[in-house]
């Protein structure tokens, strides 16, 4: 799942959101494995969502009595902030892994192009 923010978030307020948004994410992800009486074990990671260094965690444990590992990442590109999550039971990782890697690195977001200069037509002889 691809998540992009449509209101501009500054630098200096990435903290702010990293704290309102995507932390929220993980807690519903926490949350979901409370639910069924597991605990899992978290790892905080980095990787590349596209060009931009991601921060993200890592949740390997069991939901639907089967063995999953669920990701979320989360990075600030262009003034948005964007969250990607994957999350797969263990059995069917191998397979889903090219595409996730895939997903992850083709990602791009085009930033906001200069508003075009108004010339004047070159005048003819």
């Amino acid at each position: 799942m691809l998540v992009v923010h449509q209101h501009r978030v500054l630098a200096e307020n990435w903290n702010q959101a990293v704290e309102d948004v995507a932390l929220s994410y993980v807690a519903s992800f926490l949350k979901q494995y409370e639910d069924f009486g597991a605990k899992p074990n978290l790892s905080h990671v980095n990787l590349n969502i596209g060009s931009t260094r991601a921060q993200g965690m890592i949740f390997r444990g069991t939901l639907y009595k089967e063995p999953r590992t669920d990701e979320i990442y989360w990075a600030l590109i262009n003034e948005r902030l964007v969250i990607l999550m994957f999350g797969t039971p263990d059995k069917d990782r191998r397979g889903a892994v090219s595409a996730w890697r895939t997903v992850r690195n083709s990602i791009q977001f085009a930033g906001q192009k200069p508003a075009a200069k108004l010339r004047r037509n070159p005048r003819r002889k």
